[in-house]
């Protein structure tokens, strides 16, 4: 298969994006209240030494993806067993990302309209991303993120004009170490470990790039962003508003009104919130097709991309029975529990055999050396 090869720069980018998705709607963690923004930096801390784990994977088969690597590390029987669990996993995610952004149309505007039309709307454009190529997606990403950049700012500056409302951060740290440190693992499964699903295309960086400073300064860019985000909600809807708030970053947006020059920006907010969602569920596509394609051994992850649409799609509309029990799933931990599985545990697993495999073949190859 051909690969294609995106710079630095739209890597970076196309990681950020994929990782505010559908988090800025979700507001991340609102648990903690006040001191939910803490938990946007504890997040990226403990996401800090798994993303260097990705980036090492990525530095020892820099020609390969995740899939390759698998078959290579624990042959065709195991190795395609991983595949199968990643492609799942990328599958269902995406089928998540979509559920999420068609509970959100269907609450804040479109009530009336059934959500399989959401989906399927929404499912048009991310199969033209996914059909047309990394390249393309890379481009698509860098537009998302500055627009979405501008919007953020623009709230923020604005959603404080002529009020001070920052005692709502009051009183600081009023939470015990243990709720910080489940709140912080919440959001270092969603959405900063999930960037695993990266691995599955990787090897489209191109050459001399580092994959360091790829993971490394989309983490740290991502953070900002959610950091600014989780104070903005908070200081405009309060702890307690903020906690039972379905999509926090959208109610904080309808309040801004700033005279005749800024009022009821929440429709740009909302056009700008499904276009992340656009961007990270193309991402679970590609990764779910790539998946697939190796699995049975196909030659063009395109060809397939129609039908596993049309399965995402599917999936989507049965994976929750309501908003209730989707807002449950993420914030209960269930999914920081299952998820473990996919953005540590196996990554873990490859990374330790590629470093044994690795050192191996260097030993052998000083041996053959120090013979001739």
């Amino acid at each position: 298969m051909l690969t294609e090869t995106v710079s630095g720069k739209k890597m970076i980018i196309l990681l950020s994006t994929f990782m505010l998705g559908s988090t800025i709607i979700l507001g991340g963690s609102t648990v903690l209240g006040q001191d939910s923004w803490v938990s946007v930096i504890t997040g990226a801390l403990w996401a800090f030494p798994i993303v260097i784990i990705y980036a090492r994977i990525v530095q020892l088969y820099p020609n390969k993806n995740i899939y390759e690597i698998c078959l290579d590390l624990f042959g065709n029987f195991f190795g395609k067993v991983i595949i199968f669990l990643f492609s799942w996993y990328a599958l269902h995610l995406g089928a998540l990302v979509l559920r999420n952004f068609s509970e959100f149309i269907q609450i804040s505007s479109k009530t009336e309209t059934p959500q399989i039309i959401v989906l399927l709307s929404m499912m048009v454009v991310i199969f033209y991303l996914v059909k047309s190529g990394i390249k393309t997606m890379g481009r698509w990403s860098l537009i998302v993120f500055w627009v979405i950049c501008l919007v953020v700012i623009i709230s923020f500056i604005f959603s404080h004009t002529g009020a001070d409302n920052f005692d709502n951060l009051l009183p600081f740290l009023n939470h015990t170490p243990g709720e910080f440190l489940i709140d912080s693992f919440y959001l270092f499964s969603f959405p900063y470990a999930e960037v695993v699903l990266f691995l599955t295309f990787f090897n489209s960086l191109q050459r001399g790039e580092s994959p360091y400073k790829v993971f490394l300064y989309a983490l740290f860019i991502t953070m900002i962003i959610l950091l600014v985000v989780a104070i903005r909600n908070i200081t405009l809807l309060g702890p307690e508003m903020l906690k039972i708030s379905f999509f926090p970053s959208y109610v904080a947006t309808r309040l801004i009104n700033v005279g005749k020059f800024l009022t009821k920006i929440e429709g740009i907010v909302m056009i700008n919130f499904i276009l992340l969602g656009i961007t990270k569920t193309a991402v679970c596509l590609l990764a779910t097709c790539k998946g697939i394609t190796h699995l049975f051994d196909l030659k063009d992850y395109k060809a397939i991309a129609i039908p596993i649409s049309f399965f995402m799609v599917a999936l989507a509309m049965i994976v929750y029975p309501n908003v209730i029990e989707m807002l449950e799933f993420a914030e209960r931990g269930y999914y920081c529990v299952y998820a473990s599985l996919f953005q540590v545990i196996i990554p873990l697993l490859i990374w330790i055999v590629a470093e044994i495999k690795n050192k191996k073949i260097i030993e052998l190859k000083t041996t053959i050396h120090k013979v001739h």
